[in-house]
């Protein structure tokens, strides 16, 4: 048999050596200087005491390699003296933990002079000391008892050993978890993310953050490490089988898409339900196919209900056609087989979307990544723990991108105005397109503290305040729901929850959080917000400008009297005030939708048809050619006109544009064909008929021309001030 002794007491340690090779009938004891490691000189040094308990189990390891040798077994002095210099500490029991988290699972007997009871009495967390593999003897006279045939054969168990080292948590001011909650999400996540990274990307010789590294220095880390940590093996075989079966149902959904395609052309339903209907169901087809070709968009289950509602609206329109009297009877029958069939068709598509969809990570995108690093955007994120590895991980995430670090100087913890401008505010220019800001940015001890006074929040305002359109995610290791609500409603866009100890992620979750910060990266720097940001520093322009608008005081070029009476007048004056007020409502409005529609992060209860809130918007900015064109004084006098609606007023369907409409007195009228465009979409968003169609490319070209149009007169017909005077 083989035995190691670890005791600071040389002669001790000899003559227990003596009596086991006596007892055993092998001879001499063999001695090796351990190899020590200090300061990067290898140097040997075999004083126990001039070492922590970590170092004595590297030096362990790295001279007789016992997790290679089954046979070896441990014999430890639970009071050894270490360079803590107490034996009080049990630094004997500490030592074999160092032992189990790097591996070593042989069989390890304990001794010492006080009984096992005393020992736990004192350090009841130690409960290490009576887990599977190990042994307890009391000297001086127990090792005479001892069979040492027997022991190599009861080694530890990975499983028991985590349930035994969970009680280092119930140990007070000593190891409380409740402190791990927080502040071990700065080094735990990092952990996490790294561990998902190296299988995802499966780079060369990849290694933790330095800051990991010095983390695992800690034995309290270490055991959580040892606990909670993802395996590896675990991560790959979630990945492979999420693309796998994405693979899968790929292969199975495209040809049903091709044969649904060809049972339409087969039913020609252009003369039976129109074009336009026909229409959406092909292009919800064509989007089904390209999200596939991409594995899955997380708005695919959108799709589903598109094609549904799509679905349910051929069964309406084909029923009526069969129950009139429009086809003979043949055709009526033959109808109803192709509708069966296309029915069944669209149903196996939805069930086989649907069940996937619900198996899948809703994050998971391999083109995800590729669109941030062909985006290349701009990054600013502000974190006290940004340099401890966090800056490092997130570059390798978020591949492509301009990260500018800002980690808080402590001297403007009780001043985030200060950090703000001293800070913050040189950061910001026209480069960052998405803010990622921490919520605890010097660590604040008091959990509880209401979220107002917490620094993140205090610095979200701020920056909100200043910076309307850049989009903001909050990174966090607070899983308050309330927290979340609060920030959203102060202008945060989005949230990310940092890993934490107390979470306890599986393997699954943990791949999810990882894609989940690539795919809100990519939705914040995406089309979409880039727009907002877009229209933001427009609007922000027109309200700083001092300069007079044209809007402000507009000569047109035709006027409208009655019996003296101005009617519709040739000068306008809209109100700049009013018209920014309409602006930012519009801009507000779009941050929700966005928040719910492209983030699904929103606590808005919209209706889930896509035209209500682009129309909506739209319909509310349309009160701006209301207020350029002085339609209140027009509406104020309409008594005059003998409740007869003349066909010149500008409704932007007739008048403004100035082209004749077949009747007496609007071929000349004021001109404003952009205008009138912009009014007839606002008379379009306004109607059910034509607002249904509507989207957030709608939307975004009518804020676009809006903008562009209150940012240059528009072109009017430059003739003489024509006057019609109604007697």
């Amino acid at each position: 048999m083989k035995y190691l002794i670890i005791d600071d007491n040389k002669q001790f340690a000899e003559a227990l050596c003596k009596q086991m090779s006596k007892n055993a009938e092998e001879g001499t004891c063999n001695w090796k200087i351990l190899k020590f490691s200090k300061e990067n000189d290898s140097i040997e040094i075999n004083l126990l005491e001039q070492h922590t308990t970590k170092e004595i189990a590297d030096a362990v390891i790295e001279t007789y390699s016992p997790a290679n040798d089954n046979e070896i077994i441990f014999f430890i002095n639970v009071n050894l003296l270490t360079i803590e210099n107490s034996r009080q500490l049990q630094k004997g029991i500490e030592l074999l933990i160092w032992l189990r988290i790097k591996g070593v699972m042989n069989h390890c007997v304990f001794y010492s002079f006080e009984t096992f009871h005393t020992l736990l009495n004192r350090k009841h967390e130690h409960l290490i000391a009576a887990s599977l593999g190990t042994s307890f003897f009391q000297m001086p006279d127990k090792f005479r008892k001892i069979d040492y045939s027997k022991l190599h054969q009861n080694i530890a168990n990975k499983e028991d050993i985590k349930k035994t080292l969970k009680a280092i948590f119930d140990s007070g001011d000593k190891g409380d978890i409740i402190k791990y909650k927080h502040r071990g999400a700065n080094w735990w996540g990092i952990k996490a993310l790294c561990e998902v990274y190296k299988v995802v990307e499966a780079p060369e010789n990849f290694n933790y953050p330095p800051q990991i590294e010095v983390e695992l220095l800690n034995l309290n880390n270490a055991i959580v490490k040892f606990i909670y940590e993802l395996e590896e093996t675990k991560i790959q075989s979630i990945i492979n089988q999420e693309r796998i079966s994405r693979e899968k149902n790929i292969d199975e959904i495209k040809p049903k898409l091709v044969e649904l395609e060809n049972k339409l052309e087969e039913i020609e339903l252009e003369e039976i339900i129109g074009l336009e209907d026909l229409e959406k169901i092909k292009n919800n087809i064509a989007y089904i196919q390209r999200s596939l070709s991409t594995y899955y968009s997380a708005d695919l289950i959108d799709e589903r209900k598109k094609l549904l509602e799509t679905k349910t609206l051929i069964e309406e329109q084909l029923t009526e056609i069969k129950h009139g009297n429009l086809l003979i009877e043949t055709a009526k029958n033959q109808i109803d087989e192709n509708l069966k069939t296309l029915n069944k068709e669209i149903e196996n598509i939805l069930t086989t979307l649907k069940i996937s969809y619900e198996n899948s990570s809703k994050y998971f995108d391999k083109d995800i990544k590729t669109n941030i690093k062909y985006r290349a955007p701009g990054i600013l994120y502000i974190d006290d723990n940004a340099n401890n590895g966090w800056h490092e991980i997130i570059s390798k995430m978020l591949e492509g991108s301009t990260i500018q670090t800002v980690v808080p100087d402590k001297e403007y913890q009780n001043d985030i105005t200060k950090l703000y401008e001293e800070q913050i505010k040189i950061k910001i220019n026209d480069s960052i397109s998405l803010i990622m800001l921490d919520l605890r940015l010097y660590d604040e001890d008091n959990r509880s503290a209401d979220i107002q006074n917490i620094s993140g929040k205090k610095l979200l305002d701020i920056i909100r305040l200043n910076h309307k359109g850049i989009p903001i995610l909050i990174t966090t290791a607070s899983n308050k729901v309330w927290s979340y609500e609060e920030l959203m409603q102060a202008g945060a866009d989005a949230y990310w929850i940092k890993e934490g100890i107390d979470n306890q992620f599986d393997e699954k979750e943990s791949i999810d959080n990882y894609y989940r910060l690539q795919w809100l990266v990519d939705k914040l720097t995406g089309d979409e917000y880039n727009f907002m940001s877009l229209i933001t520093k427009k609007i922000e322009k027109l309200e700083l400008s001092p300069d007079i608008h044209w809007f402000q005081t507009m000569t047109w070029n035709f006027e409208y009297k009655k019996n003296g009476a101005i009617i519709v007048p040739n000068v306008t004056y809209a109100d700049k005030k009013l018209i920014i007020e309409i602006l930012w409502d519009g801009q507000s409005f779009l941050r929700s939708y966005l928040k719910n529609i492209v983030l699904k992060t929103g606590h808005e209860n919209y209706s889930n048809n896509d035209w209500f809130v682009p129309a909506s918007i739209i319909r509310h900015l349309g009160n701006i050619i209301e207020i350029i064109h002085d339609f209140k004084t027009m509406r104020d006098n309409y008594h005059n006109l003998r409740g007869v609606r003349l066909n010149h007023i500008p409704d932007g369907i007739k008048g403004i544009d100035g082209v004749y409409r077949g009747n007496t007195y609007s071929q000349k009228f004021r001109g404003d064909k952009i205008g009138a465009t912009l009014y007839n979409e606002r008379n379009k968003a306004s109607h059910y008929a034509s607002s249904n169609y509507f989207t957030f490319y709608n939307l975004k070209r009518f804020f676009t021309d809006l903008l562009n149009y209150l940012e240059s007169k528009p072109a009017t017909i430059n003739a003489i001030l024509e006057t019609l005077d109604e007697n």
